[in-house]
């Protein structure tokens, strides 16, 4: 049997995707590269994901949680869209998500309170996986 993948090991193959994507599309996505585990100058928490615009600048990262994990259940866990837009701040991108491998929501930087009663945010259905196996 093999080992479970682990967030960083998922959020590895989902940069290589998206890089192979802007590769094999160049010049007709905004994008220049994704990165994994990204730090913001100021702090020591670490970005799961960040794609970065034409000049080399964070345009979206991101928090990926794994569905079987504790916080990975929803991609609305209060906690983790906090984590996300603080992370997002520091690094200046406008866009940020959460990601729990089934769901990604998309959010709005500029959006002023991401628990208000008509928070704008994409929903995007993506899997549905339950267990790590």
């Amino acid at each position: 049997m093999s080992a479970a993948v682990h967030e960083l090991d998922f959020a590895s193959m989902v940069v290589g995707w998206v890089n192979s994507l802007i590769e094999s599309n160049r010049g007709a996505l905004p994008f220049s590269k994704a990165k994994i585990e990204g730090l913001s100058t100021g702090s020591r928490k670490r970005r799961d994901f960040t794609l970065l615009d034409q000049k080399g600048q964070p345009c979206l990262t991101g928090e990926i949680k794994l569905p079987w994990a504790s916080d990975g259940h929803s991609p609305f866990v209060e906690d983790v869209i906090l984590d996300a837009r603080n992370k997002a701040t520091r690094a200046g991108a406008s866009w940020f998500f959460t990601w729990n491998v089934n769901e990604l929501v998309l959010w709005p930087q500029s959006e002023p309170n991401a628990f208000s009663q008509g928070r704008r945010f994409d929903r995007i259905a993506i899997a549905n996986i339950r267990s790590p196996a």
